[in-house]
């Protein structure tokens, strides 16, 4: 139950909302016309808010289409050189997989289920991080480790030196 301060804010309201409403019907009883003119501008406005959004839409599908082409093309530039720049490769997967995000949301269940999944992958650049951790060759900290452990693993099982005769 409201307090009394709380009775009194609301017939304040009431008595802004009718002071309104008695201005509003000046307005009309001077342009009968008004309320359909209002309605057709209400119209007009959201014709041309349906049309932005189908345009931000098509944009979007375009920039997607874009980034997975990009990214396919330098996969197969990787493809066929596969000693080439693997990070460039793990990046290009980022791209690719971010861009098959925006179309997998549009699909149908089970594959929109995957969308965010994607995306994320995408965002977060999965692909090129792991190859960062991955690689051997790298000068971080994983690079190293991982140096050390392909080192202890190929010492376990190169065979023994023989002794000389």
């Amino acid at each position: 139950m409201p307090n009394v301060e709380q009775l009194k804010d609301m017939l304040d309201k009431a008595e802004d909302y009718t002071a309104k409403a008695r201005d509003l019907q000046t307005f009309v009883a001077a342009n009968p016309a008004l309320p359909d003119q209002l309605k057709s501008a209400n119209e007009a406005v959201a014709a041309v808010r349906d049309h932005i959004e189908s345009v931000e839409t098509r944009i979007t599908d375009i920039l997607a289409a874009c980034e997975i082409s990009s990214a396919i093309a330098e996969l197969n530039v990787w493809v066929s050189n596969p000693n080439g720049d693997n990070a460039a490769a793990a990046a290009a997967f980022d791209k690719l997989f971010g861009g098959v995000a925006h179309y997998a949301a549009k699909l149908p269940p089970p594959v929109s289920a995957y969308a965010k999944v994607l995306e994320q992958i995408g965002i977060s650049r999965f692909f090129t991080n792991m190859q960062d951790k991955m690689n051997p060759e790298g000068s971080g900290p994983h690079g190293r480790q991982l140096r050390e452990v392909l080192d202890t693993i190929d010492n376990q099982f190169r065979p023994a030196p023989r002794n000389a005769p």
